[in-house]
């Protein structure tokens, strides 16, 4: 092995409190870039879906309004 090789393969690094070789702390960074995308996506899902119900939930609300307005009208004069 050339001695830059031999650097690398012992250089170690701290990742979440813990001294680790490097390739192995490489692999826990992927791991958690990994979680963060899968996070991220979660959450975009998650915003989606609120969304929808707010939408939903905004036309219940006008048609209850819609409603309770044509219930509380006075009938018309010349009506039934």
């Amino acid at each position: 092995m050339t001695s830059s090789r031999t650097t690398i393969l012992a250089a170690r690094l701290t990742f979440k409190s813990e001294e680790l070789p490097l390739r192995s702390a490489l692999a826990q960074c992927s791991r958690c870039i990994s979680d963060y995308g899968s996070a991220t996506s979660s959450v975009s899902l998650l915003r989606a879906e609120v969304g929808r119900v707010q939408r939903a939930a905004t036309r219940v609300a006008r048609a209850y309004e819609e409603l309770e307005a044509d219930l509380t009208e006075e009938p018309d004069a010349g009506g039934a």
